[in-house]
């Protein structure tokens, strides 16, 4: 009898482990997300921070875990970047940091993204306390966004998905603080 009374204890607890959860500054994200039909792993969470104020708690997901920015951006398959937001973020603002931070992890091939990072930079409108923007990166495709769930645009282009990617691990991320997080670093 006592044997049959731990078997459903073991399966809820497998089932329990199986939906574990990170979580930084009060934002959780799960360990698991699917992108164009392929389980992506939470690699990290890192904080994003502007003059002292927490702007947004960001997540990355790979199709396998790395560590080093080479290692991430030697992944050829597709990725997720979570921005959720913990401030009121202006569209104005996005653009300034964007098209700083594009231009900054991709000196040789921005003038000839530029087109589509100013489509890329458009789909980003005013952002308030609590809002979830996800960027889904898919091969062959291109990157979409969502806001809170909703698809706001895309932008189509594997060299700019990668590009976007390079902003978060490239030599100058928007903080080193978030680049140590989404590379699985302790925040």
């Amino acid at each position: 009898m006592k044997k049959l009374l731990l078997i459903p204890v073991f399966l809820t607890a497998g089932v329990l482990m199986g939906a574990q959860a990170a979580t930084l500054e009060g934002v959780t994200l799960p360990d698991t997300a699917s992108v164009g039909g392929t389980t992506l792993t939470l690699n990290g969470m890192g904080l994003r921070e502007v003059f002292f104020v927490d702007v947004y708690v960001g997540g990355l997901y790979l199709p396998s875990k790395a560590t080093t920015p080479a290692a991430v951006m030697a992944e050829q398959g597709p990725y997720r970047v979570v921005m959720h937001m913990l401030h009121d973020v202006s569209h104005a603002q996005f653009a300034d940091h964007w098209f700083d931070d594009l231009k900054a992890n991709n000196r040789d091939d921005y003038a000839r993204l530029e087109p589509q990072a100013r489509q890329f930079v458009a789909l980003f409108e005013d952002a308030k306390k609590g809002d979830e923007i996800v960027m889904d990166y898919v091969p062959g495709t291109g990157l979409s966004v969502t806001r809170d769930g909703k698809l706001v645009g895309s932008v189509s282009g594997d060299e700019f998905g990668r590009a976007v990617l390079n902003v978060y691990v490239g030599p100058h991320p928007p903080t080193e603080k978030l680049k140590k997080g989404m590379l699985g670093g302790n925040n």
